[in-house]
């Protein structure tokens, strides 16, 4: 664009010297379906600049929509992103809460005990032995396991308790 436009303003100012500095200007006769239009060789060039420029115009107008559209979108998505995080540790943060202050600290004791072993050797023996005494945690991921052994092997229970805590939390 900035190419486009420094080469029409040249060729403006290359017509106005040129209308100045030359006795003979030119002559430019156009004529289509009856109608003639008559003008000088540099009120020509710079009409046609002026065509350049207003064609420039309408693209650079026709694209605005769709740039708009695209911009708007990655500004959505950026703000999605930063709901999801701050839902995620508002999640997290919650989460903590519960496992500390429910019920007198019921989980409290149990979250410390995760929290003493994570690292560890011991965290990985606990998580084993509970494997193997408990025929369901097959098909269960390494987070659930140690979740289900170290705090509540009822997760339904469990998320009950943490839900309706919750609720009470943002009232």
């Amino acid at each position: 664009m900035k190419g486009g436009l420094a080469i029409a303003l040249a060729l403006a100012l290359g017509a106005l010297a040129g209308h100045f500095l030359l006795q003979d200007n030119g002559y430019v006769l156009v004529s289509f379906q009856g109608y003639v239009v008559e003008m000088s060789v540099p009120i020509a060039l710079a009409l046609l600049v002026l065509a350049y420029l207003a064609v420039r115009l309408v693209a650079w107008l026709w694209r605005v929509p769709r740039q708009l559209g695209e911009a708007t979108a990655r500004a959505r998505v950026r703000w999605a992103g930063r709901q999801a995080t701050r839902g995620y540790y508002a999640q997290v943060w919650s989460l903590v809460l519960f496992l500390q202050h429910h019920g007198f600290g019921g989980y409290a004791s149990a979250f410390e005990n995760l929290l003493k072993d994570a690292g560890t050797e011991r965290l990985r023996n606990r998580i084993r032995e509970y494997a193997s005494n408990t025929p369901a945690t097959a098909g269960l991921g390494q987070g659930e396991a140690v979740f289900r052994c170290y705090i509540a092997d009822d997760m339904d229970f469990f998320e009950r308790q943490y839900r309706e805590f919750c609720r009470k939390l943002v009232r």
